[in-house]
């Protein structure tokens, strides 16, 4: 997002009340529970994923994480976003 966006938002942030911000809050949390649901469905049981400088399968798939074991080592519950395709 550019900058001037960026600005253009928080200036309307700081003129709103507290039941706007709460509203605000609120879409912002919706739209990243949408955008891990989107990112789940990317993924397999099974896959080869990549995240955090690892490397493993997906062993469960869940709404917004992942279950995924390692390879030589132990099993991490992931959010979907940080996950890439190996």
């Amino acid at each position: 997002m550019h900058i001037r966006k960026l600005s253009e938002i928080k200036a309307r942030i700081e003129n709103c009340s507290n039941e706007e911000i709460n509203a605000v809050v609120s879409m912002i949390k919706t739209q990243r529970q949408i955008l891990a649901m989107n990112a789940g469905r990317k993924f397999t049981v099974g896959q080869k994923v990549t995240f955090s400088n690892m490397t493993g399968h997906i062993e469960k798939i869940a709404r917004t994480r992942a279950i995924v074991q390692v390879i030589n080592g132990p099993r991490y519950r992931v959010q979907m976003a940080t996950l890439a395709a190996a």
